[in-house]
C-alpha cells in the first residue's frame, strides 16, 4: 500500500487527473497506520507476556541491536544513493547530514521534509523503539494478580491513545506545521497495537482463547477486510463530494 501510494504520487496518479484509480490510490497511505499498529503489537507483546507470566523481560541489548539492523543499514544505503549518486536529495552541511543519517530530521523545520521525505515514518518508529522498553519497565513495577497487571497495561494504552488526540488537537489549535510526525502525535496508533498485544499475551499466559470481539475477528478475518473496504469507500465518497 505504501509503495503504491508513493508511486502514485510521483506519477501523478493521486493528483486531480488520476481518475477513479487515483481516488483509491491516494488513500493507500493508510499503510503507515497499519505499520505502526503491527509494530506495536509485535514488539510490545514479549514485554507484556513476561510481566504477566512472571518471566524475565526481553534483554535490552539484543532488542536494540535487532531494531538497529532492521532500519539503519538499508536506510543509509537508500539515503546515500539518493543524495550522492542520483542527486535527488539535498542533505546540507555536516549538521544536516547528521540529522538525516540518525533519523532525527523531523524535529527541525528546515530538515523535516528533506532527504528522503518518506523516511518520516522511520523517524517516528525509531522513537517508538526507544520509548517502548522504558514504558514496559515502568509498567513492570505494577504488582498484584495477573488481572491487576493486565488492567494496568490496558490503562496505559488508554493514556497513550488519549494523549495523542490531545497532542494533535494542540498542534491544530496553534496552527503548528511541525510535530505531526513526532511520537506523541502518533501514540494512538501504537496504543491500538499495544492493546491487542496485551489481549494476546494475557490469553497466552492464562492458556485460554481470547473472547468477545477478538475471537470473532480471529475466526472471521474477512470482517476486518470488509470494514476496511467500507471505510476507504466512505472516505473516497466524502472526498469526491468535497
Amino acid at each position: 500500500a505504501i509503495v503504491a501510494f508513493h508511486a502514485g504520487t510521483y506519477t501523478g496518479l493521486t493528483g486531480p487527473g488520476g481518475g477513479v484509480a487515483g481516488s483509491w490510490a491516494r488513500h493507500l497511505n493508510v499503510g503507515v497506520s497499519v505499520f505502526f499498529v503491527l509494530s506495536a503489537f509485535l514488539l510490545y507483546r514479549p514485554f507484556v507476556k513476561a510481566h504477566l507470566g512472571d518471566e524475565p523481560a526481553p534483554r535490552l541489548r539484543p532488542y536494540l541491536a535487532r531494531r538497529f539492523v532492521r532500519i539503519f543499514p538499508a536506510y543509509w544505503v537508500a539515503l546515500f544513493v539518493t543524495a550522492a549518486v542520483l542527486h535527488q536529495a539535498v542533505l546540507g552541511d555536516w549538521w544536516g547530514k547528521l540529522r538525516f543519517y540518525t533519523l532525527t530530521q523531523i524535529y527541525w523545520p528546515e530538515t523535516a521534509l528533506g532527504g528522503l521525505p518518506q523516511a518520516w515514518s522511520l523517524c517516528t518508529e525509531l522513537s517508538f523503539y526507544l520509548f517502548l522498553p522504558l514504558w514496559a519497565l515502568l509498567l513492570a513495577r505494577v504488582g498484584g494478580s495477573v488481572t491487576q497487571r493486565r488492567r494496568a497495561h490496558l490503562a496505559g494504552c488508554v493514556v497513550l491513545y488519549v494523549g495523542a488526540l490531545l497532542f494533535r488537537a494542540q498542534l491544530r489549535a496553534g496552527h503548528h506545521a511541525l510535530g505531526y510526525a513526532w511520537l506523541p502525535a502518533n501514540t494512538d496508533l501504537f496504543a491500538l497495537g499495544m492493546w491487542m498485544a496485551v489481549v494476546s499475551a494475557d490469553a497466552s499466559v492464562r492458556q485460554v482463547e481470547p473472547g468477545g470481539i477478538w475471537r470473532t475477528v480471529g475466526d472471521w478475518p474477512r470482517i476486518s477486510w470488509i470494514a476496511a473496504a467500507c471505510r476507504v469507500s466512505s472516505v473516497q465518497s466524502v472526498t469526491s463530494a468535497l
